[in-house]
């Protein structure tokens, strides 16, 4: 499978961080990126804040705070994590927004918080592994 969007700007913000790990953020518009290829606006809304603060950010071409870097670093990891473990990025949007009963929510809506993603991450790497229960 070749780069998806996800991946290739997970690799790009894995890239940023690097370059100045102390200080860095993201651009706005990889919002509009990770909701046009399949995030959900609600949660686009519930992780980096009201849509017209970010269309905002967007419009003014200004970065993303230190929080909302991290929160975006981390959803483009764990969405570019399922379309590798899944080799399919429609296999892996449909993995992570259908309730799974071990979470008891969708992962997708587990991703808002650290916790959650850590768990989300934990249960695709045990499928990548063949170690699902």
């Amino acid at each position: 499978m070749g780069q998806t969007v996800f991946s290739q700007l997970a690799e790009i913000a894995e890239q940023t961080a690097r370059r100045s790990p102390t200080h860095y953020s993201l651009p706005a518009h990889t919002l509009k990126a990770i909701e046009q290829h399949g995030v959900g606006g609600d949660l686009i809304e519930r992780m980096f804040g009201p849509r017209n603060k970010i269309t905002k950010l967007t419009n003014r071409n200004e970065p993303l705070s230190e929080d909302q870097t991290d929160k975006a670093i981390r959803l483009l990891r764990i969405i570019s994590l399922a379309e590798k473990v899944f080799r399919n990025p429609s296999k892996a949007m449909m993995w992570l927004n259908h309730e799974h009963r071990q979470f008891k929510a969708k992962p997708m809506d587990l991703l808002v918080r650290e916790n959650g993603a850590n768990l989300v991450e934990e249960m695709l790497l045990r499928i990548e592994y063949g170690v699902y229960a």
